[in-house]
């Protein structure tokens, strides 16, 4: 099964975001991962094409071969990702030569670098396991079973529990869908505090304020507005220069003619 969700192609190059998630399981969470997968692809086609966000899947299936300790070469993916992913079920996994278990070594390469630069995310789910199964868990669920109770002492991360592969499917959806919007929505308040109207409003306010003069962005609009006009090539406005144009015009217009600075 392979996990990269979407191959590389001219849509691609046209996103201006992307969110690169790291999926780290043991073998016997594979329809959780395959659920993962197909979430992804639904959340790219319809959420993340309207918030200009794009999600890249990585997990051990894509590393490449190389001269390597293996656990080494799925590390990269891990150090690159935005959001590490780590889901837990009845298996620990096997040692990679340095640590007791794939997971192992890639969730605490996680929190080591989450520490150092505030990234990646962290997210950790648990499947739930039967009670009979409980009572003589072996090797493998007991250090799963350990691990979980060590995030519950420390209290260093919130995780979550899910019964089946259905209520699987529904969190993980809602959970990435939710990331994505907030992430659309950090990121639209950080282009309108950065955006040239809001500079050219902190330039002279106190003669601003009183109508004696317009910002120098607003002169250099008009004129560069004009000039596209005369040699009709409207297309140089920038988005910026066209939200401002339409903002100043819909303000004069409505002053006019409702009354208000800015009408309906």
């Amino acid at each position: 099964m392979e996990i990269r969700t979407v191959p590389f192609t001219q849509e691609l190059l046209l996103t201006r975001n992307v969110l690169k998630i790291f999926l780290a399981s043991p073998g016997d969470l594979k329809d959780e991962r395959k659920i993962v997968k197909e979430a992804i692809e639904r959340l790219n086609n319809i959420v993340g094409r309207r918030v200009d966000w794009h999600i890249e899947l990585y997990g051990w299936e894509d590393t490449l071969p190389g001269f390597s300790r293996p656990q080494a070469l799925i590390n990269k993916d891990v150090d690159g990702c935005d959001l590490f992913l780590g889901m837990l079920w009845q298996r620990w996994g096997e040692p990679t030569g340095e640590f007791s278990s794939g997971f192992e070594e890639e969730f605490i390469r996680a929190c080591k670098r989450h520490k150092e630069s505030n990234s990646p995310e962290i997210w950790l789910f648990f499947k739930s396991v039967d009670d009979d199964r409980l009572k003589d868990p072996g090797d493998q669920l007991a250090k799963v079973i350990k691990f979980r109770k060590e995030r519950e002492e420390k209290k260093d991360l919130l995780f979550k529990e899910f019964k089946d592969t259905s209520a699987w499917d529904k969190l993980i959806h809602d959970s990435l869908s939710g990331y994505l919007l907030d992430l659309s929505k950090s990121e639209e308040s950080a282009l309108i505090a950065k955006s040239p109207i809001l500079e050219a409003g902190r330039e002279d306010h106190e003669e601003l304020a009183q109508g004696k003069i317009y910002p120098s962005q607003i002169k250099d609009l008009f004129s560069k507005v004009l000039d596209c006009v005369i040699k009709k090539d409207v297309n140089n406005l920038d988005f910026w220069e066209r939200t401002r144009l339409f903002i100043l015009t819909s303000a004069w217009f409505s002053d006019a003619h409702i009354g208000e600075i800015l009408g309906v």
